[in-house]
C-alpha cells in the first residue's frame, strides 16, 4: 500500500488558515516598574540599563522633560549587546 501524498492532494484536503496581526504586541516591559516606583519613592534615584528605545519609553512614561533634573540615569547599550 502506497502512503505517499502529492502536494496538491495535501492542499485539497487541508484548509489553510491565516492569522492577521495588527502589529501591536502586548508584552510586559520591566522598565515600566521604574515609572511606578519613581512616583512612589521620594528622593529616589534609578540607574536604568537598556537601549535608546528603553530611554524614550521611560522618558515618556515618567513625563520627564530633557531639561528637568530627573532622578534616574540611563546607561545606553546597543541592540547587538542585548540580543541573544
Amino acid at each position: 500500500m502506497n502512503k505517499t501524498k502529492t502536494i496538491t492532494e495535501t492542499y485539497e484536503k487541508e484548509k489553510l488558515t491565516f492569522n492577521c496581526e495588527t502589529g501591536n504586541y502586548h508584552t510586559f516591559c520591566p522598565i515600566s516598574c521604574v515609572a511606578w516606583l519613581y512616583q512612589k519613592i521620594q528622593d529616589s534615584f534609578f540607574l536604568v540599563i537598556g537601549t535608546k528605545t528603553c530611554g524614550y519609553f521611560l522618558q515618556n512614561a515618567l513625563g520627564v522633560m530633557i531639561f528637568a533634573e530627573p532622578r534616574y540615569a540611563m546607561a545606553v547599550l546597543e541592540e547587538g549587546d542585548i540580543s541573544a
